[in-house]
Protein backbone atom coordinates (compact mmCIF):
# COMPACT_ATOMS: atom_id res chain seq x y z
CA UNK A 1 0.00 0.00 0.00
CA UNK A 2 1.62 3.53 -1.31
CA UNK A 3 -0.58 5.69 0.51
CA UNK A 4 -3.42 5.92 3.18
CA UNK A 5 -6.30 8.61 3.20
CA UNK A 6 -7.13 10.37 6.72
CA UNK A 7 -10.26 12.27 7.23
CA UNK A 8 -11.34 14.33 9.76
CA UNK A 9 -15.15 14.60 10.35
CA UNK A 10 -16.20 17.68 12.60
CA UNK A 11 -19.12 19.48 13.07
CA UNK A 12 -19.04 21.42 10.39
CA UNK A 13 -16.53 20.68 7.77
CA UNK A 14 -14.59 17.11 6.70
CA UNK A 15 -10.78 17.57 6.32
CA UNK A 16 -9.07 14.91 3.69
CA UNK A 17 -5.64 14.28 2.89
CA UNK A 18 -3.74 11.62 1.69
CA UNK A 19 -0.09 10.96 3.14
CA UNK A 20 2.54 8.26 1.89
CA UNK A 21 3.77 5.80 4.19
CA UNK A 22 6.62 7.78 5.42
CA UNK A 23 3.81 10.65 6.81
CA UNK A 24 4.48 12.92 3.81
CA UNK A 25 1.54 15.22 3.23
CA UNK A 26 0.37 14.59 -0.48
CA UNK A 27 -2.56 16.25 -1.09
CA UNK A 28 -5.78 17.66 0.90
CA UNK A 29 -9.08 18.97 0.78
CA UNK A 30 -12.02 20.51 2.90
CA UNK A 31 -15.46 19.41 2.43
CA UNK A 32 -18.86 20.68 4.59
CA UNK A 33 -19.53 17.70 6.59
CA UNK A 34 -22.71 17.30 5.10
CA UNK A 35 -21.23 15.51 2.01
CA UNK A 36 -19.27 12.95 4.20
CA UNK A 37 -20.37 10.04 2.74
CA UNK A 38 -20.47 11.05 -0.36
CA UNK A 39 -16.61 12.02 -0.29
CA UNK A 40 -15.61 8.71 1.57
CA UNK A 41 -17.99 6.53 -1.07
CA UNK A 42 -15.63 7.93 -3.92
CA UNK A 43 -12.53 6.91 -2.20
CA UNK A 44 -11.02 3.51 -4.09
CA UNK A 45 -11.90 0.75 -2.15
CA UNK A 46 -7.94 -0.56 -2.65
CA UNK A 47 -7.26 2.24 -0.26
CA UNK A 48 -6.96 2.05 3.41
CA UNK A 49 -9.05 5.11 5.25
CA UNK A 50 -8.75 6.29 8.60
CA UNK A 51 -11.25 8.69 10.14
CA UNK A 52 -12.46 10.51 13.07
CA UNK A 53 -15.71 11.03 13.01
CA UNK A 54 -17.41 13.39 16.06
CA UNK A 55 -21.11 14.06 13.80
CA UNK A 56 -21.80 10.09 13.32
CA UNK A 57 -21.64 10.40 9.58
CA UNK A 58 -19.80 7.82 9.05
CA UNK A 59 -22.59 5.03 11.02
CA UNK A 60 -24.00 3.67 7.97
CA UNK A 61 -20.79 2.74 6.59
CA UNK A 62 -18.61 1.77 9.43
CA UNK A 63 -18.71 -1.85 8.51
CA UNK A 64 -16.66 -1.24 5.08
CA UNK A 65 -14.08 -3.30 4.52
CA UNK A 66 -10.78 -0.95 4.09
CA UNK A 67 -12.24 1.87 6.65
CA UNK A 68 -10.71 1.80 10.55
CA UNK A 69 -13.15 4.52 11.95
CA UNK A 70 -11.41 5.09 15.50
CA UNK A 71 -12.92 4.92 18.79
CA UNK A 72 -12.45 4.28 22.49
CA UNK A 73 -10.96 0.92 21.50
CA UNK A 74 -8.52 2.35 19.45
CA UNK A 75 -4.90 1.81 19.84
CA UNK A 76 -3.03 4.91 20.66
CA UNK A 77 0.26 6.48 20.51
CA UNK A 78 -0.37 7.58 23.74
CA UNK A 79 -2.00 6.04 27.57
CA UNK A 80 -5.00 8.03 28.43
CA UNK A 81 -5.75 8.15 32.19
CA UNK A 82 -9.15 9.50 30.94
CA UNK A 83 -12.37 8.68 33.53
CA UNK A 84 -14.56 8.04 30.42
CA UNK A 85 -12.63 6.65 27.64
CA UNK A 86 -15.91 6.01 25.37
CA UNK A 87 -16.92 10.16 25.76
CA UNK A 88 -13.79 11.13 24.94
CA UNK A 89 -13.91 12.97 21.75
CA UNK A 90 -12.05 11.37 18.55
CA UNK A 91 -10.82 14.54 17.48
CA UNK A 92 -9.11 15.54 20.91
CA UNK A 93 -7.23 11.96 20.48
CA UNK A 94 -6.12 12.91 16.96
CA UNK A 95 -4.87 16.43 17.88
CA UNK A 96 -2.57 14.80 20.60
CA UNK A 97 -1.54 11.85 18.46
CA UNK A 98 -0.51 14.78 15.68
CA UNK A 99 1.13 16.67 18.26
CA UNK A 100 3.60 13.63 19.20
CA UNK A 101 4.16 12.83 15.53
CA UNK A 102 5.03 16.27 14.71
CA UNK A 103 7.04 16.81 17.85
CA UNK A 104 7.63 13.07 19.45
CA UNK A 105 9.09 12.70 23.32
CA UNK A 106 8.22 16.16 24.04
CA UNK A 107 5.20 17.65 26.53
CA UNK A 108 2.60 19.30 24.19
CA UNK A 109 -0.55 21.41 25.18
CA UNK A 110 -2.90 21.39 22.00
CA UNK A 111 -5.62 24.11 21.47
CA UNK A 112 -8.31 23.48 19.16
CA UNK A 113 -10.67 25.96 18.21
CA UNK A 114 -13.31 24.73 16.45
CA UNK A 115 -16.97 24.58 17.37
CA UNK A 116 -16.01 24.19 20.79
CA UNK A 117 -12.42 25.03 22.42
CA UNK A 118 -10.70 22.42 23.37
CA UNK A 119 -7.53 21.89 25.89
CA UNK A 120 -5.63 19.13 25.88
CA UNK A 121 -1.90 18.22 27.56
CA UNK A 122 0.42 15.06 26.93
CA UNK A 123 3.39 14.55 28.88
CA UNK A 124 6.94 13.79 27.12
CA UNK A 125 6.38 10.08 28.92
CA UNK A 126 2.96 9.79 26.11
CA UNK A 127 0.26 10.32 29.33
CA UNK A 128 -2.96 11.89 28.43
CA UNK A 129 -4.38 12.56 32.02
CA UNK A 130 -7.11 15.02 30.92
CA UNK A 131 -8.13 18.24 29.13
CA UNK A 132 -10.86 21.29 29.12
CA UNK A 133 -13.78 21.90 27.02
CA UNK A 134 -15.07 25.56 26.39
CA UNK A 135 -17.67 27.05 23.54
CA UNK A 136 -16.02 28.39 21.13
CA UNK A 137 -15.69 30.95 18.38
CA UNK A 138 -19.29 31.36 16.53
CA UNK A 139 -20.84 29.21 19.65
CA UNK A 140 -20.18 32.23 21.55
CA UNK A 141 -21.37 34.76 19.25
CA UNK A 142 -24.58 32.45 18.16
CA UNK A 143 -25.11 32.47 22.24
CA UNK A 144 -25.08 36.37 22.64
CA UNK A 145 -27.62 36.57 19.94
CA UNK A 146 -29.94 34.12 20.40
CA UNK A 147 -30.30 34.61 24.18
CA UNK A 148 -30.34 37.83 24.03
CA UNK A 149 -33.26 40.82 22.38
CA UNK A 150 -30.99 42.52 20.75
CA UNK A 151 -27.43 41.74 20.68
CA UNK A 152 -26.51 41.05 16.80
CA UNK A 153 -24.98 38.09 15.09
CA UNK A 154 -21.68 38.72 14.20
CA UNK A 155 -19.22 36.93 12.47
CA UNK A 156 -15.80 36.32 13.80
CA UNK A 157 -12.97 38.97 12.33
CA UNK A 158 -9.67 40.30 13.19
CA UNK A 159 -9.63 42.91 16.01
CA UNK A 160 -7.12 45.15 16.33
CA UNK A 161 -8.82 47.37 19.63
CA UNK A 162 -9.12 46.06 23.27
CA UNK A 163 -12.38 47.70 23.84
CA UNK A 164 -15.10 48.15 21.48
CA UNK A 165 -16.40 51.40 20.47
CA UNK A 166 -19.82 50.36 19.24
CA UNK A 167 -22.44 46.87 19.80
CA UNK A 168 -20.53 45.07 17.09
CA UNK A 169 -17.00 45.78 18.34
CA UNK A 170 -17.84 45.74 21.49
CA UNK A 171 -19.07 41.78 21.17
CA UNK A 172 -15.95 41.32 18.95
CA UNK A 173 -13.51 42.19 21.50
CA UNK A 174 -15.39 40.49 24.21
CA UNK A 175 -15.44 37.62 22.68
CA UNK A 176 -11.77 37.20 21.09
CA UNK A 177 -10.12 39.05 23.82
CA UNK A 178 -11.74 36.99 25.92
CA UNK A 179 -10.46 33.71 24.15
CA UNK A 180 -7.25 34.96 23.80
CA UNK A 181 -7.29 35.38 27.83
CA UNK A 182 -8.61 31.87 28.27
CA UNK A 183 -5.81 30.22 26.42
CA UNK A 184 -2.88 32.51 27.63
CA UNK A 185 -3.85 31.53 31.35
CA UNK A 186 -3.70 27.53 30.35
CA UNK A 187 -0.35 28.45 28.53
CA UNK A 188 0.58 30.82 31.54
CA UNK A 189 -0.62 27.46 34.27
CA UNK A 190 1.55 25.04 32.15
CA UNK A 191 4.65 27.37 31.93
CA UNK A 192 4.48 27.77 35.56
CA UNK A 193 5.20 23.98 35.80
CA UNK A 194 7.68 23.07 32.97
CA UNK A 195 9.37 25.65 30.55
CA UNK A 196 9.76 22.31 28.19
CA UNK A 197 6.31 22.51 26.37
CA UNK A 198 5.64 22.55 22.97
CA UNK A 199 2.13 24.56 22.26
CA UNK A 200 -0.04 23.81 19.18
CA UNK A 201 -2.94 25.94 17.74
CA UNK A 202 -5.17 24.24 15.78
CA UNK A 203 -8.91 24.20 13.82
CA UNK A 204 -10.83 26.60 11.83
CA UNK A 205 -11.00 29.60 14.37
CA UNK A 206 -6.87 29.52 15.10
CA UNK A 207 -6.25 31.84 12.23
CA UNK A 208 -7.53 34.65 14.54
CA UNK A 209 -5.05 34.10 17.63
CA UNK A 210 -2.58 32.56 16.22
CA UNK A 211 -0.39 35.82 15.49
CA UNK A 212 -1.77 37.65 18.17
CA UNK A 213 -0.44 35.13 21.36
CA UNK A 214 3.32 36.31 22.57
CA UNK A 215 4.14 32.85 23.44
CA UNK A 216 6.02 30.78 20.97
CA UNK A 217 3.25 28.45 19.33
CA UNK A 218 3.02 26.56 16.29
CA UNK A 219 0.17 26.95 14.09
CA UNK A 220 -0.97 23.48 13.08
CA UNK A 221 -3.78 23.43 10.93
CA UNK A 222 -3.84 19.62 9.76
CA UNK A 223 -3.09 18.66 13.39
CA UNK A 224 -5.43 16.44 13.53
CA UNK A 225 -4.73 14.41 10.04
CA UNK A 226 -1.23 13.66 11.11
CA UNK A 227 -2.47 12.26 14.27
CA UNK A 228 -5.12 10.27 11.82
CA UNK A 229 -1.35 8.82 10.08
CA UNK A 230 0.28 8.38 14.19
CA UNK A 231 -2.55 6.43 15.11
CA UNK A 232 -2.71 4.47 11.46
CA UNK A 233 1.08 3.52 12.31
CA UNK A 234 0.03 2.14 15.39
CA UNK A 235 -2.75 -0.02 14.66
CA UNK A 236 -0.32 -1.41 11.83
CA UNK A 237 -2.78 -0.30 8.97
CA UNK A 238 0.18 1.88 7.40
Amino acid sequence: MDSIICVDIGNQNLKLAEFNTKGKLLNHQIYPNTESLEVISNVSKDTQVIISDVSGKTDPICHQKNLLIINAQTALPFKTNYKTPETLGTDRLCGLAGALFLKPDTNCLVFNLGTCLTIDFVSKDRVYSGGNISPGLSLRYKSLHQFTAKLPLITPTHITSTMGKDTQSAIANGVQNGIQAEIEFYINQFWSQSDQINIFLTGGDAVFFEKKLKTKIFAAPYLNLYGLFNIAQINGII
